[in-house]
C-alpha cells in the first residue's frame, strides 16, 4: 500500500479505494450487491415473523419552534407478509418552524425505528431502508 496523505474527512473514500485497489471494481461491485441483497433478505424474513395488521401511534410536538400550536405526528404501519408501509397521513401539515422533512429523512427514521424492535442484527446498508 502507498503511502497518502488523506485528509480526516475522507476516511470512508480512502477504505473503499482501498478496498477496489486490492480486489478490483468488479469483485468490489459484486460484493457490495450482495451484502445490499443479503441485508434485504434478513429485514424481509424479519419483517414476515410479524404478524400481519396495521398499527398506530399518534404524539404532538409541543409547538412548530415558532411559537405555534402543538404539531401533530401520526403514523400507521401496515406489516403485510414480508413487507411495511409506514403511512403518515393525518400529521399536521407544513409548519413555519424547521420541522418539515424530506422523503429521505423520513425514510431513514421510519428505517431506524424498524431496526430498533427487530430481533436480527442486520448491517447498515440501502437493503435495510426499502424504496
Amino acid at each position: 500500500m502507498s503511502a497518502r496523505r488523506w485528509p480526516p474527512v475522507n476516511t470512508g473514500e480512502r477504505a473503499i479505494i482501498e478496498l477496489i485497489e486490492r480486489y478490483d471494481l468488479e469483485t468490489f461491485r459484486a460484493v457490495t450487491t450482495d451484502l445490499i441483497n443479503y441485508t434485504e433478505r434478513l429485514m424481509r424474513d424479519e419483517i414476515a415473523s410479524w404478524p400481519d395488521g396495521q398499527y398506530s401511534f399518534t404524539d404532538y410536538m409541543d409547538s412548530d419552534g415558532c411559537g405555534g400550536p402543538p404539531v401533530k405526528l401520526h403514523v400507521s404501519i401496515t406489516v403485510a407478509g414480508d413487507s411495511l408501509t409506514a403511512d403518515f397521513t393525518g400529521s399536521a401539515t407544513q409548519t413555519r418552524g424547521a420541522l418539515n422533512c424530506t422523503v429521505g429523512f423520513v425514510t431513514a427514521v421510519v428505517a431506524l425505528c424498524v431496526r430498533s424492535v427487530m430481533q436480527e442484527t442486520v448491517p447498515t446498508t440501502p437493503g435495510s431502508s426499502g424504496p
